[in-house]
């Protein structure tokens, strides 16, 4: 059947970060625009690529066109431009497609910083046309099947002041979708994950052809006031693949190999775990990044090379640390360092990425940042947690068990259990600050008293809940109904829930919190203290499409934004 996927977005837009053309708040979901451009150019005539291509496929950035498209194997002639952009799908909205279609995007991840929001799409493979002028046996394209296109694609919208969204010039900003594009792109990898931080972006890029003998690569762009792009020091970037260089043996003993300085380095930054490894062997995997306002986690998998396969897990982290957001291994001394007449302030942050947890026996998989805490969400079921505990945003979290999912808002902590033996099967463990609503209770269980009254509901909440407690959802009764993610902003938060059958998805989206900007997509700016389901009529009928015939497909929440993407099928339409 027929079908589209669009994005929709709501919340504090001042620099354009919901990327729908305007600079307004929206107190609604509204549709998310994206620039049309062509996303992969043609390669370079062999005269632009000094010496052809090199045998290891990668191409000297210093001789290439910025807008070039890696070629593993020289070229005999440019593939026309014409034939390589009709096989791609780059529309204002996403792409409409049919479910059997190769062209049909995936929205792998949305990420939002104070003030631009980072976009991660897969992109569908090539469809081959019959047509013989459309990439059939005798034409140019056929003669390049070794051309691999570049599976992903990175969009941005809002503020680049501090060079977030690597535009030229860095400050210039947009107020819709454009395309991001990072030297590496043209050097064999794609981009597998995206983060943002309050003004820096990261994207990790894996290699496209042989990513078990490259390492992955970790780039950081844009601000660095705690040290949030992972420099050592503030002359150019590490150079090298994999985040500072590869080596190799040579005459008896290891020699550094420097790769060639990358196009715009200065604005790239190739983040270095080189320090952290014993050996540069075996593959480096990034398995998973996670950004605060000012401190960043990273899941290192570190893959043997030999039999039998084996990882060894590295937790790493950098950035912020004053509150102990970095665990034990960087906390900050407890009071000044007095020697003499000079007095040295306690560390505030760390530009060096550290390893904060090296675990084999019970590996992290989920990691969840607040503006001064951390929570890691282990394979067993377990919790481990750092940092600040001044709201009661750690209160309790360590000794909860059969957690699936975790999430957390600036100043608070949410636990998704897996309570198989109790109906509805599940539910949303929260502590810490509620004075917006944020804990989704509306008497909640406190021994401060005193709670503030809402502005729109006949509920109280305690401005800080230290027990940790079930949020309360009203349909909870209903066994049926299964959650399928929680999506934590700044200080709201978003539940994604289907209450149809296997097979048949009945999607809802619920939210509550701090809706200062509208970000709840309620229609309103008031805080809501209680879960509640939004209403997304008003946003189907802006593209004229019924509401019975949509599905969300995911969600994501950011700093006072709200982001939800929706499959639409096409038959469905007025």
């Amino acid at each position: 059947m027929p079908s589209r996927t669009l994005v929709f977005a709501a919340g504090s837009n001042a620099h354009g970060q919901l990327g729908n053309g305007t600079r307004d708040d929206s107190n609604s979901f509204n549709l998310c625009h994206f620039a049309v451009q062509s996303s992969l150019s043609p390669l370079p005539p062999s005269s632009s690529v000094a010496g052809g291509v090199p045998k290891s496929g990668h191409l000297n950035p210093s001789t290439v066109s910025p807008t070039a498209h890696v070629g593993f194997g020289k070229p005999k002639v440019a593939p026309p431009e014409v034939n390589l952009q009709h096989k791609l799908c780059e529309p204002m909205h996403l792409p409409h497609a049919t479910s059997s279609s190769d062209c049909k995007p995936d929205v792998i991840k949305i990420a939002s910083g104070a003030n631009h929001t980072l976009i991660l799409l897969r992109k569908g493979h090539y469809h081959q046309p019959e047509d013989p002028t459309h990439g059939g046996s005798g034409s140019p394209i056929a003669q390049y099947p070794s051309i691999p296109p570049i599976p992903t694609l990175i969009y941005g919208s809002g503020d680049s002041s501090k060079g977030q969204l690597n535009r030229q010039p860095p400050s210039q900003g947009t107020k819709r979708f454009e395309r991001i594009h990072l030297t590496h792109e043209t050097l064999g990898y794609h981009v597998v994950n995206i983060a943002a931080a309050w003004e820096t972006s990261y994207f990790v890029l894996r290699h496209l052809l042989q990513p078990e003998r490259h390492p992955d690569v970790l780039i950081a762009i844009g601000g660095n006031d705690f040290g949030e792009l992972a420099r050592t020091q503030r002359s150019p970037p590490p150079s090298g693949i994999g985040g500072g260089g590869s080596r190799s043996k040579g005459k008896g003993k290891e020699k550094q190999l420097q790769s060639p300085d990358l196009v715009g380095a200065a604005r790239e930054n190739v983040v270095s775990f080189d320090h952290l490894l014993r050996t540069t062997d075996a593959p480096l995997h990034i398995s998973s990044i996670t950004a605060s306002i000012h401190h960043v986690i990273v899941i290192l998998d570190l893959l043997s090379s030999t039999e039998p396969l084996t990882r060894q897990q590295i937790v790493v982290g950098w950035g912020a640390c004053r509150h102990g957001q970095l665990g034990p291994q960087v906390a900050p001394p407890p009071c000044p360092i007095r020697d003499g007449a000079k007095t040295t302030p306690p560390q505030s942050f760390t530009s060096t990425p550290t390893q904060l947890l090296a675990s084999t026996q019970d590996p992290v998989c989920s990691v969840g940042v607040g503006a001064q805490h951390t929570v890691l969400l282990h394979e067993s079921g377990a919790i481990s947690a750092w940092g600040s505990n001044r709201k009661h945003q750690l209160q309790g979290v360590s000794s909860e068990v059969d957690i699936v999912n975790i999430g957390c808002t600036w100043n608070g902590t949410y636990l998704v259990t897996a309570a198989l033996s109790q109906l509805p099967g599940w539910s949303i463990l929260a502590t810490g600050s509620g004075d917006k609503g944020q804990l989704g209770r509306a008497d909640p269980i406190t021994k401060s008293g005193g709670g503030s009254a809402s502005k729109n509901t006949n509920t109280t909440a305690a401005p800080v809940d230290p027990i940790i407690a079930p949020v309360n959802f009203p349909n909870q009764e209903t066994p049926a109904t299964r959650i399928k993610k929680l999506a934590c902003g700044s200080e709201h938060v978003l539940a994604l829930l289907d209450a149809g059958q296997p097979g048949n998805e009945l999607t809802e989206l619920w939210a509550w919190g701090w809706n200062e900007h509208g970000n709840l997509g309620f229609g309103h700016k008031l805080d809501r203290h209680l879960p509640t389901i939004i209403d997304l009529s008003d946003s189907l009928q802006a593209v004229r499409d019924v509401t019975v015939r949509h599905r969300i497909l995911d969600i994501w929440a950011g700093c006072g934004t709200s982001w939800i993407a929706m499959e639409i099928d096409e038959d469905a339409k007025e």
